[in-house]
């Protein structure tokens, strides 16, 4: 048949498949609505329904891109939430294009070592293959056993999509474990989920970043079936932001959202791998005009460590968000380095005794107190700070909170020194001698006198107790000190 109108009973449902296929493929139909649309005079009989529930699955292959694999029956949260149902014909209808959804959640992963194993395995098709089969098939797979669905998006990154936090986590976890030789989490569920191809890869990290369950949030398909909006955007910045705490280790993180989600109580649910992990609060970032508290998703025991100082961290935390330059901010984070210096199992950290950095963390916090020195409690800071390198236990986000605030004290210390040195001479007379003095206004021929001469008054004014002149200087820079640490680009 050429057109609808040489439709008749003597018609055979083929007849009618081969017209409509031929719409579909020509790209004159791309919707379902629009095929029942073009099809309204035709009866709805049990033989014509059945071709139109075929070209249903036809126009999804064609229009739907990466969401062409949605089923009602395999998928049923998600096809809640991304598909307009058509009414009548159970199973079929249009996949929404712009939506603003609050139960859908994103997570998107990249693969460390995927590049080195397809440089180091690059005459060997057969096992660049099985790495490819790995990633479309296993991962799907895995996806799916968690009623997510997961596509490859450019070589080694992963999106996962869902209408549940625990089902997406859950296959982020579960992916993670796929790429480890060594078990992620002592779980029956995930042990039960692992697939015999994954014993001949390597040993690959993964990072990942998994965002969603903000009411409101814009989530766009394009016409070619592609995703973007601030879902994808989120996951993506939590996945860099990932990748740069940790290069060469696997490491899942997610909003605040999310975790939410996660640490709800269900009541009679039977246990899942998701009972065994941890969170860890990384603190509040901002990007894009926007700000969340990140957690990090925590596996191994080893990880879980990090647990001891998180009520220290969020100390240092709220201190930041109150703004408190004063005194909180500086106290806080010497207490998170005393806290996970005294945790570490380490007798030596770097050429230095663990007993001695706690020692350099009380002197630091005294000194600091006592509003008499504020040059060397910073210089200790930065000690501590070097010290990170050696510590096993501590987690990078310390070393980036310590080096802004670093930098906002560093400036602070500088005004205060212009501010002593321009006062030095008005108080001259007050900590030097009389003999002094005379040296004092006769060293400008002198360089070497003059520099020690003043770093003596200096001192001499530091030990008037100088907290007054320190808080003046924090408030007058409030607005450059308020800060927050960002994700990606700003």
């Amino acid at each position: 048949m050429k057109s609808l109108e040489d439709y008749g009973p003597d018609t055979s449902p083929y007849e009618l498949f081969e017209h409509l296929y031929n719409r579909v493929i020509s790209r004159s139909i791309r919707s379902f609505s629009k095929l029942m649309e073009y099809v309204s005079a035709l009866p709805r009989t049990e033989p014509n329904l059945r071709v139109f529930r075929k070209i249903f699955h036809l126009i999804k292959e064609l229009n739907w891109g990466v969401f062409a694999p949605l089923d009602e029956k395999e998928f049923p949260g998600l096809w809640k939430e991304l598909v307009l149902p058509f009414s009548g014909i159970s199973g079929t209808g249009d996949l929404k294009r712009n939506t603003s959804i609050s139960t859908v959640y994103a997570a998107i992963l990249d693969i460390h070592g995927y590049s080195a194993f397809c440089l180091k395995n690059r005459r060997n098709l057969s096992m660049l293959m099985l790495l490819d089969e790995c990633i479309q098939e296993d991962i799907r797979r895995i996806s799916k056993n968690f009623g997510t669905l997961s596509w490859r998006s450019e070589g080694d990154a992963i999106i996962l999509i869902s209408d549940d936090p625990r089902g997406i986590s859950s296959a982020a976890v579960n992916i993670a474990d796929y790429f480890s030789r060594r078990r992620i989490v002592k779980s029956k569920k995930l042990q039960e989920s692992r697939i015999v191809h994954k014993i001949i890869l390597p040993d690959m990290a993964v990072s990942a970043g998994i965002a969603g369950g903000r009411a409101y949030t814009p989530l766009v398909i394009t016409r070619d079936g592609d995703i973007s909006g601030d879902i994808i955007n989120t996951a993506a910045r939590l996945q860099g932001f990932a990748n740069t705490l940790a290069p060469t280790e696997t490491k899942i993180l997610a909003t605040n959202h999310v975790v939410h989600q996660l640490q709800k109580e269900r009541p009679g649910a039977e246990s899942d791998l998701l009972d065994e992990v941890g969170y860890f609060n990384l603190g509040r970032f901002q990007f894009k005009g926007m700000e969340i508290t990140v957690f990090e998703i925590l596996f191994r025991n080893s990880q879980k460590e990090k647990l001891i100082y998180q009520g220290h961290l969020l100390k240092l935390y709220s201190a930041i968000e109150k703004e408190r330059w004063r005194d909180l901010i500086f106290t806080s984070l010497v207490n998170v380095f005393a806290r996970v210096i005294s945790s570490a199992r380490q007798i030596k950290i770097g050429e230095v005794s663990r007993s001695e950095l706690l020692n350099k963390c009380s002197r630091a916090l005294k000194l600091y107190k006592s509003g008499t020195d504020y040059h060397r409690p910073i210089a200790i800071l930065r000690e501590l700070r070097e010290s990170l390198a050696h510590l096993r236990n501590a987690d990078p986000i310390l070393g980036i909170y310590t080096d802004q605030i670093l930098e906002k004290y560093s400036m602070i210390e500088h005004q205060f020194h212009d501010y002593l040195e321009e006062h030095l001479p008005e108080m001259i007379n007050k900590f030097l001698d009389l003999q002094q003095r005379d040296l004092f206004l006769k060293a400008s021929k002198s360089r070497e006198i003059y520099d020690q001469l003043k770093q003596k008054g200096l001192d001499e004014m530091m030990k008037e107790n100088q907290k007054y002149t320190w808080y003046r200087i924090i408030d007058e820079e409030r607005e450059t000190l308020s800060s927050r640490i960002h994700i990606g680009k700003k």
